[in-house]
């Protein structure tokens, strides 16, 4: 039995065929009015005027009366016929290019739709300036779904040009963090140049997400005791990180070096990650020496933190990788990805 495949719509020209098509037909139309008030011109013996004058009447199906002779009639008719293919083509394309913007906007606006009610265990970056961009670079490298969330129309049309989510709005409005589904969001990094604003961010997240991690952006001391009184897990003062990054380059440019390289998309062959070690896990209760044979590529363990809290840097060979155990490991892609599949999965910073 041979089966029809359902049909399927035929989709619109691209934008630019369409205005291609539309280019091509007008100028279609001028060499018929050029064409057209020449002949006029040689078969009535008037002016180019005259002739451009009854072009335009008989395209418009009102050749102009009395009609001498067969050949102006059959130059009305062809002008005519010629004239109205034309228009029709024009108006056609012109009606398509109006059509396909309101269709391309709404299929924009429902995918978007589409795709933020299916978003879990995303990040919501609020405010897309020069910190929110450069938090939307990392996560795009480590392959991380995440939303923007920004007052300015426009900051929010360039970031979807990009192909990036964002949702245009104040940030410390309800229905604005509603809409990027905080509630199903792993975290949430305020990064407004006012600190009030992220004060407001902060405050609101909590109230609608008492499970989140929000990190906020601070200008001084102050403001940074207040964010962690609303709820901020981790707060960042660029001035105090750029000194301390300033500092730690003049003194230890190698080590600076290489810590910028493994804590950032920048370090691909090698990289710090940080994983949970999850019940059930092929490994879990096993020792670090255990994990692996002693033949095979590993990811270096540089350091545990227990469930207390408490961090050991450098963990002996001996130490039990525990359900819920935080790991800090440094090491390659594959490596860092056979650890993951060994003990659980990446997890997000607590």
């Amino acid at each position: 039995m041979i089966h029809k495949l359902p049909s399927i719509a035929t989709a619109p020209p691209p934008r630019n065929e369409q205005i291609r098509r539309l280019v091509l037909a007008l100028v279609g139309a001028l060499l018929l009015f050029g064409g057209g008030s020449f002949a006029y011109k040689n078969a009535l013996h008037c002016s180019l005027f005259d002739g451009f004058y009854h072009t335009a009447w008989t395209s418009l199906l009102h050749p102009i009366e009395p009609q001498h002779s067969p050949r102006v009639q059959a130059l009305n008719v062809i002008i005519g016929v010629l004239g109205v293919a034309f228009f029709g083509y024009i108006l056609a394309n012109a009606l398509n290019i109006i059509a396909s913007q309101f269709t391309a906007a709404a299929r924009e606006r429902k995918r978007i739709v589409d795709t933020m009610n299916k978003l879990e265990g995303h990040y919501i970056i609020c405010g897309y300036g020069r910190v929110g961009r450069r938090a939307a670079q990392e996560f795009i490298a480590s392959g991380d779904p995440f939303v923007i969330v920004d007052v300015s129309e426009a900051v929010c049309a360039q970031a979807r040009e990009a192909g990036l989510l964002c949702v245009q709005g104040s940030a410390h409005e309800n229905s604005v963090l509603l809409e990027a589904r905080i509630d199903t969001a792993r975290g949430l990094i305020a990064t407004a140049d006012s600190d009030s604003e992220n004060l407001y961010i902060a405050l609101s997240s909590r109230t609608l997400n008492p499970d989140l991690l929000i990190i906020a952006r601070a200008g001084n001391s102050d403001a940074e005791t207040k964010l962690r009184l609303v709820g901020a897990n981790h707060v960042v003062q660029p001035f105090t990180v750029a000194g301390v990054e300033a500092a730690n380059i003049a003194l230890k440019p190698q080590l600076a070096s290489f810590l910028d390289l493994v804590s950032s998309h920048k370090g691909r062959d090698l990289r710090f990650e940080q994983f949970t070690v999850r019940e059930g896990a092929p490994r879990s209760g096993s020792t670090i020496r255990e994990i692996w044979t002693p033949e095979e590529s590993r990811a270096l363990i540089v350091a545990t933190q227990e469930h207390d809290g408490s961090w050991h840097a450098n963990p002996a060979a001996t130490t039990v990788l525990e359900p819920g155990m935080i790991l800090i490991a440094l090491g390659s892609h594959s490596q860092l990805a056979d650890l993951e599949a060994r003990v659980g999965a990446v997890a997000a910073a607590a």
